[in-house]
C-alpha cells in the first residue's frame, strides 16, 4: 500500500487525476450500493412486520367468522383466511433468515393477501372485525408487492 501511493505521487499531475476520478466514481458505487443495500433492510424489515400483523389478524378473524356462523364461516371464506395466515408467516420467516427466494414467497403473498381482503369485504361490509382484516391484508399485499420487485440483498 505505502509503495502504491509513493507510485502514485511521482506520476504526472494528469494521471493522478485519472486515478482520483476513478476512485471517486468507485467510492461513489459503494456508497450507492450501501444506500440501495440500507434501503432493502428497512422495507424488509416493514414488510416482516406487515406480515406478522396481517397472520395475525387473519387467524383471530377466522375464529371471528366460525363464531358468526352463517357465510362468515363458509368453507372458502375460513380456508382463504388460514391460506393468508399461512403465506404471510412463511414470507415473515423466509425475509427473517434472509433467503434468496423471499421474492417468491413476497409474490404469491400479495396475491393470496389481496384475494383475501376482497373476500373480508364481500363477506361482511358491515363488519368492523372483517374491514379491519381487509385493511392489513391490503397494506400487507402493496408491502409484499414492492418487496418481490426487489433485487435481493446480497
Amino acid at each position: 500500500m505505502v509503495r502504491e501511493a509513493r507510485a502514485i505521487t511521482r506520476m504526472p499531475l494528469i494521471s493522478r487525476s485519472v486515478i482520483l476520478r476513478k476512485s471517486i466514481k468507485s467510492s461513489g458505487a459503494i456508497a450507492q450500493s450501501l444506500e440501495d443495500f440500507m434501503s432493502h433492510i428497512v422495507h424488509m424489515r416493514e414488510c416482516i412486520e406487515n406480515c406478522q400483523e396481517c397472520h395475525s389478524a387473519c387467524t383471530e378473524t377466522a375464529q371471528h367468522c366460525l363464531q358468526m356462523g352463517g357465510k362468515h364461516a363458509a368453507a372458502g371464506h375460513i380456508r382463504l383466511l388460514l391460506d393468508c395466515a399461512e403465506i404471510c408467516q412463511t414470507s415473515a420467516d423466509f425475509m427473517l433468515r434472509a433467503s434468496a427466494k423471499h421474492t417468491l414467497t413476497c409474490g404469491a403473498c400479495a396475491e393470496i393477501c389481496m384475494a383475501c381482503a376482497e373476500e373480508c369485504e364481500r363477506v361482511g361490509p358491515d363488519d368492523r372485525m372483517m374491514k379491519r382484516c381487509a385493511d392489513i391484508c391490503r397494506s400487507c399485499a402493496e408491502s409484499c408487492r414492492q418487496m418481490a420487485h426487489m433485487k435481493a440483498a446480497a
